[in-house]
């Protein structure tokens, strides 16, 4: 999920790790990742890695994502739309047997997921 639709660090993770790459950015034009952390100490030893490194981002492809993560939330609504539509179209069609969609109450995360995600995404699978 992203962080538009789970928050890993108020549930209690140390490090997210998120790919600015396909949702933050949004246009397909960005390779980036980030990591999230809200303990000051590790923060901080993160940092001296990446300073060490030298990793960090362009001038433009920080552009790029700032760019992307204006629209997040739009793309993010119609994307949970659109993974639900088709869930729930898969779920009745005759040559379809399983449908895997934490949206739908019979996936066996459904309960952790509604409580934990602000809504369910669009990763839809089936068999």
């Amino acid at each position: 999920a992203t962080p538009y639709l789970q928050r890993p660090l108020d549930l209690g993770a140390d490090i997210v790790m998120h790919s600015a790459t396909k949702y933050l950015g949004g246009h397909s034009d960005l390779v980036m990742g980030a990591l999230m952390v809200k303990n000051k100490l590790l923060a901080n030893e993160i940092h001296f890695i990446q300073f060490a490194a030298g990793a960090i981002a362009a001038p433009m492809d920080s552009f790029l994502a700032l760019r992307g993560i204006k629209t997040l939330h739009v793309r993010m609504q119609r994307h949970c739309e659109n993974g639900k539509a088709v869930a729930l179209f898969l779920k009745d069609h005759s040559k379809v047997g399983e449908v895997f969609y934490p949206g739908l109450e019979n996936h066996p995360n459904h309960k952790i997921a509604k409580k934990q995600m602000k809504d369910f995404g669009g990763m839809v699978s089936f068999k």
